[in-house]
């Protein structure tokens, strides 16, 4: 029996907190499916919280909770992008307070990146782990608080999948890297990579 129902256009896993489900959402369903809004939805009533739609970016991690805050990746529209880079967009990260979506912190790095990137959080430390699609995929630490990094490894050399070599013959884009969301245990922080 269902409960409740919630219209979102959700493309990411939701993460429940304290009574609160996160999802990534969107505006609209675009040719690449629906990105932009991250949404807070009780679990209990379905009643919609509190949304957030960051300016001129796509929202494109799910959700990661940790010390009263929500952690998203976002990249620059299609756009919004430097017409000398239109695949290649700026990754940006926040922290929003769990309660009301608000901004605690922002991160703008000049990062770059077409793929995917994934986010989890220690109790001091959130990490993103990014999927470029080049020859390396950077992994940065930040302080929880102030999102100030406090180091970065950029990622085993990678060679081309078959299928980005399939792909670079026939003239295509390739499918990008395979990376997944960072696990952490003991103060070590476990990445699996292409």
């Amino acid at each position: 029996q269902i409960k409740w129902e919630y219209s979102h256009l959700g493309v990411s896993k939701p993460v429940i907190s304290n009574g609160t489900i996160y999802v990534l959402g969107g505006r609209d369903e675009g040719p690449f499916g629906a990105f932009g809004v991250v949404a807070a939805v009780d679990t209990e009533s379905g009643q919609e919280k509190w949304t957030w739609e960051p300016e001129n970016l796509n929202t494109m991690s799910a959700p990661t909770i940790s010390n009263g805050m929500v952690f998203i990746a976002a990249k620059e529209e299609y756009s919004n992008r430097d017409p000398n880079k239109p695949d290649d967009p700026k990754y940006f990260f926040y922290a929003l307070d769990e309660a009301t979506g608000q901004v605690k912190w922002s991160i703008n790095n000049d990062l770059r990146g077409y793929y995917e990137c994934y986010v989890s959080a220690s109790e001091n430390q959130v990490y993103f782990l990014m999927g470029t699609g080049n020859v390396r995929n950077p992994l940065i630490a930040v302080d929880i608080n102030s999102g100030k990094e406090l180091w970065s490894y950029e990622g085993p050399e990678r060679k081309p999948t078959i299928g980005e070599e399939l792909a670079q013959e026939a003239g295509m884009e390739g499918i990008g890297p395979d990376i997944s969301q960072p696990s952490i245990s003991n103060g070590v922080v476990y990445i699996t990579t292409t």
